[in-house]
């Protein structure tokens, strides 16, 4: 699967800043590898919430270092059973953000989040960087007044806790918090939220069946029950799996419920104010702009 990623150069855009090594790196995952299996069979652009993370990062001033390099976490081998594999891959992706000088490391997916914080330090003691999911990291800048999003009716929306997020990490209260900071959003609770957030059907992509289609069909019902226009995640997998859903349904002529499925990161990018991005103060002086690192 590695061999099918689009290198940086590929993807990341003339306008964003990047770092060849610093101490906030942004891991990046297996987002380039989605965009290529996934973005035709599903119109799912992956890539753009990479592009949506150093957009706001750029805002607050922030050249994150992206490892052009990186692997897959292993988050799904790891739950296979494949524990052997896995452990190649975080020592591989240790030594490559060890290297960076990374010592803050921020990830858009909660799958990674969850495996870079809790499984990685059993694998490699030494290396152990500060390891939080993008909602966690933005807060913070948004509580001390460094970032601001745009005034208007930003409409109805609803979130979804991904499991390894909410359940595992405890991070509840953050996305809601910088979701209630967007001027004119109108957020609207699922009957089930938070620890109790429903599964968007299936861990990784290590089983999908009937079930866990009946799971997602559940799920994307609630989301539409609370009159939201909009149901955001803070995982990609929760993304591709509520879209495959959904797909699956247009392609067998099945009714399937009117709402719109996005990311939360891009969202928030989408939502900044007006103006300039700031110049990059974090990462290396030899930052790049839509170069490969």
């Amino acid at each position: 699967l590695d061999d099918r990623r689009r290198p940086v150069s590929t993807w990341l855009g003339g306008d964003l800043e990047i770092a060849s090594e610093g101490e906030i790196g942004l891991f990046i995952g297996c987002l380039p590898m989605f965009d290529v299996v996934f973005q035709n069979e599903l119109g799912v652009d992956s890539l753009e919430i990479a592009r949506a993370a150093i957009r706001i990062l750029n805002r607050l001033g922030i050249a994150p270092v992206i490892v052009d390099h990186e692997v897959c976490c292993g988050h799904d081998l790891l739950w296979g059973g494949e524990r052997e594999a896995f452990e190649s891959l975080a020592r591989a992706n240790c030594s490559q953000f060890r290297k960076r000088g990374i010592r803050h490391l921020l990830t858009v997916c909660a799958e990674c989040c969850r495996t870079w914080r809790l499984d990685y330090p059993e694998v490699d003691a030494d290396y152990r960087p500060q390891v939080e999911h993008m909602t966690e990291f933005l807060w913070r800048r948004v509580e001390a007044g460094e970032l601001h999003f745009s005034q208007g009716d930003n409409g109805r929306v609803t979130f979804q806790d991904p499991c390894r997020l909410g359940r595992q990490l405890g991070v509840i209260d953050e996305p809601r918090q910088l979701l209630q900071a967007v001027p004119g959003i109108d957020l609207r609770e699922m009957e089930r939220s938070g620890r109790d957030a429903q599964c968007c059907g299936t861990t990784g992509f290590v089983h999908c069946d009937a079930v866990s289609r009946r799971l997602q069909a559940q799920r994307l019902r609630s989301a539409a029950d609370t009159g939201a226009e909009r149901l955001l995640t803070a995982c990609p997998k929760c993304l591709l799996h509520f879209c495959c859903a959904r797909t699956e349904d247009h392609r067998r002529g099945r009714q399937t419920v009117d709402i719109e499925i996005e990311d939360l990161t891009v969202y928030l990018a989408d939502h900044l104010t007006a103006g300039e991005s700031s110049h990059a103060e974090v990462g290396d002086p030899q930052t790049t702009t839509g170069e490969q690192p």
